[in-house]
């Protein structure tokens, strides 16, 4: 019989022996889960934006937990996707996720 030690070795031995594999199925898992697309189309999303943050068009750097690396944008009640930002840019998305919010925002920036 097959324990839960027994299956717990297993995946952590294929885990180990198949690393990128494994994290590609958890990136595309995680992608589909929350927004619906896989690595390829969110790397095409990437593509058709030249590299650039849809929100203020800097280049996109670094790695996943850098202030200037892609993030996914979307809109939290329809889940539609606008594009990817920097991370930082992302903050100030979420800040003013509404109209009224982002009024208040500009209003109080002075512009």
């Amino acid at each position: 019989m097959i324990t839960k030690e027994d299956r717990a070795r297993y995946a952590r031995t294929w885990r180990a022996k198949f690393r990128e594999r494994a994290n590609l199925y958890v990136r595309n898992s995680y992608l589909k889960t929350h927004y619906g697309i896989n690595v390829d189309e969110r790397d095409a999303l990437r593509i058709k934006q030249d590299n650039r943050c849809a929100f203020c068009g800097g280049l996109f750097e670094g790695t996943c937990r850098d202030k200037f690396a892609p993030v996914i944008d979307h809109d939290h009640e329809s889940n539609k996707i606008r594009g990817l930002v920097h991370q930082r840019c992302n903050r100030v998305l979420i800040a003013a996720n509404t109209p009224k919010t982002a009024r208040r925002l500009v209003e109080y920036l002075g512009e």
